[in-house]
């Protein structure tokens, strides 16, 4: 963005000098010509005085026109300086917010498997460091899509598309504004993000393929729901706990890293938004419901 403005400044420049020239030399040209006929056709020096202030009255104005022009283009780059500044300020802030974020998660997790490892817990603390790998490239990725946009829409859109690549009936039904918030925004963002991920998923297998999103208000309470129409049983996990453990119809060897701990990673996005977050299956369809606290 530095080398489109520096650009941009070189041309107003170039052609600001252009202009005063070329202006100059009409200027000059028009009185030099306006004189001459004035001269000839009168013989009059009172009557060619009169032309020439007329001629110079008529330069000066098309020179301030241009000089008015020229200003308007110099606010419009300054406008134009503004709002890049503003964005390079919006994203320096957010990428702050981000590193902080991700120091914080890896002190954590520090702490934590330390903690095993005090207490010769070394399988839990190989599941703990396994998991904050996991959640850190879901974070990456989740980040690397919706960083310059607002994480709703982008998560949304991207998720059209994905349902069209796949075949994937996706409604959506919005019955509430999303978060005002900016942090929970983004949490339930990648939330919704994740559930949705997981249901395609479990639809890839099934020959009518259909996904089911509503963000709504229920009691009070915004509500987030993702349902599918996936027959069999779901796997279930609760609030509870503080191991991590991969979820169980995810340890197929063919199936990627990032499958196997998406419901955990859930889990904890929904932690740290403030929500529960349940999974439960009918037997005809698998819905995940989180409700904001």
């Amino acid at each position: 963005m530095g080398g489109i403005i520096v650009r941009h400044r070189i041309n107003e420049k170039f052609g600001y000098r252009v202009f005063i020239i070329s202006c100059a030399l009409s200027m000059v040209t028009i009185l030099y010509v306006m004189l001459n006929i004035t001269y000839f056709r009168t013989g009059s020096s009172a009557v060619t005085l009169v032309a020439a202030l007329m001629g110079i009255s008529l330069c000066l104005l098309v020179f301030f026109i241009g000089i008015l022009v020229h200003i308007h283009r110099l606010e419009r780059c300054q406008q134009l300086e503004q709002k890049i500044k503003e964005a390079q300020q919006e994203y320096v802030e957010k990428l702050l917010s981000l590193v902080d974020e991700q120091r914080n998660d890896i002190l954590n997790a520090i702490s934590v498997v330390t903690a095993y490892l005090q207490i010769g817990e070394f399988r839990r603390a190989q599941r703990y460091l396994e998991f904050i790998a996991a959640d850190q490239l879901d974070k990456f990725d989740y980040h690397s899509k919706t960083w310059l946009s607002d994480p709703w829409e982008a998560t949304l859109k991207q998720k059209q598309k994905e349902a069209l690549v796949h075949g994937i009936l996706f409604t959506v039904e919005e019955k509430l504004r999303p978060p005002e918030d900016e942090r929970e925004r983004r949490l339930v963002a990648r939330l919704m993000a994740n559930l949705i991920e997981d249901a395609f998923q479990g639809v890839l297998d099934v020959q009518d393929r259909h996904v089911w999103l509503r963000w709504h208000l229920e009691d009070g309470k915004a509500v987030l729901e993702v349902k599918n129409n996936q027959p069999g049983q779901a796997s279930h996990f609760s609030e509870q706990g503080a191991e991590m453990e991969p979820a169980g119809r995810y340890l197929e060897d063919d199936i990627p890293e990032k499958y196997i701990w998406r419901l955990p990673i859930c889990r904890q996005i929904a932690a740290e938004a403030g929500g529960i977050l349940t999974v439960t299956n009918s037997g005809q369809t698998t819905t995940y419901r989180f409700v904001l606290q």
